[in-house]
């Protein structure tokens, strides 16, 4: 019932706050309360948020408020802010949403899960898919089309690691692909069972399949390896942060969900689940008597009248000057200059 009980509180105290901001004769407002968990809760669920702009109004210690429409708020936990925002701050809001290895957002598959079949493969569309395929495995829509640049698999170790991976969940939302993604991992390696070991005799380490990714974390930075041992039938991870020998930290015998365990202890920091803000600029008005840009198609402006009369009066001075000069025979002009 926690999360009952924190969307209870969301909705008091955002309640003493939506009056000044909501239109007149509005009493009706929503809002979306993100708690960390990497998704929303609302009145109808469940679900991944989508990225938004607006307006900081309320702060309190367990909450934040901000208006993104005219009668739309969004509420987020304190915690799960890392920078502090204030009172009438504008931001840019991204809250988590889930991507594979190539940063495609898996949500985007949903619009095309036949409803007919149901929520199980909804729920199965937005488990990450490890990037590596063999003939018959079924991968989402949009990872189909890239199947045959993938690694393949080969052997019957590397499917089920693949496989087993998948189905671990390390929290309520993630399963162990998608943890690594968060951690950074964009590219799987494989190291397959050798040929020569397919048909052998099997001994102990001969029927190992692992992948390898690179991941960094505030807790974690450097390889990671996850491998299955088919004649043990238990799974091993190898972490090293290439920092010398004792950096190298081997784990064996283990299941599916000691790796998830593990991953979660010693590599995952978090940090996935903070909401990345940005602040929005606001554009200033321009300062008295700061030059204006030239409008297109604007007209010069007019000449003073000063500095058109000026010339034309010259010129009739002149003008008087020499009627007077030749009507007198230059005397009426000596006269008027003086003696």
């Amino acid at each position: 019932m926690r999360e009952a009980g924190t969307r209870q509180r969301a909705h008091q105290w955002l309640s003493t706050l939506v009056g000044p901001y909501l239109p007149r004769g509005k009493r009706d407002f929503s809002f979306r309360l993100y708690e960390g968990e990497g998704i929303t809760r609302t009145g109808e669920g469940m679900m991944f948020l989508s990225p938004a702009q607006g307006e900081v109004i309320g702060v309190s210690p367990e909450f934040i408020a901000l208006r993104t429409g005219e009668t739309r708020f969004d509420v987020i936990t304190a915690p799960s802010v890392e920078q502090p925002l204030s009172i009438g701050q504008r931001v840019k809001l991204r809250y988590y949403d889930m991507r594979r290895f190539d940063g495609s957002r898996v949500s985007a598959d949903l619009d095309l899960v036949d409803e007919s079949a149901g929520q199980s493969a909804v729920a199965d569309v937005l488990r990450v898919r490890l990037p590596i395929a063999w003939p018959g495995r079924a991968l989402p829509p949009s990872m189909r089309m890239g199947a045959a640049l993938m690694p393949q698999a080969q052997s019957r170790a590397m499917m089920t690691l693949v496989e087993a991976l998948e189905a671990q969940m390390c929290d309520s939302l993630r399963n162990v692909p998608s943890l690594l993604v968060d951690a950074g991992a964009r590219q799987v390696r494989i190291h397959e069972v050798p040929v020569e070991m397919l048909f052998g005799k099997p001994v102990p380490g001969s029927g190992m399949a692992a992948i390898h990714v690179t991941v960094r974390t505030r807790r974690f930075a450097g390889s990671v390896e996850l491998g299955f041992d088919e004649v043990s039938g238990t799974f091993s991870a190898l972490l090293n942060s290439g920092a010398g020998p004792a950096a190298s930290q081997n784990f064996v015998g283990l299941q599916p969900s000691d790796v998830a365990n593990l991953l979660m202890e010693r590599v995952d920091d978090g940090r996935w689940r903070l909401v990345q803000t940005e602040a929005v600029e606001e554009t200033a008005p321009p300062a008295p008597g700061a030059a204006q840009p030239a409008r297109r198609n604007a007209q010069p402006p007019a000449p003073s009248r000063r500095t058109v009369q000026g010339p034309w009066m010259l010129l009739v001075l002149l003008a008087a000057i020499a009627v007077a000069f030749f009507a007198t025979d230059g005397a009426g002009l000596f006269h008027l200059l003086g003696p």
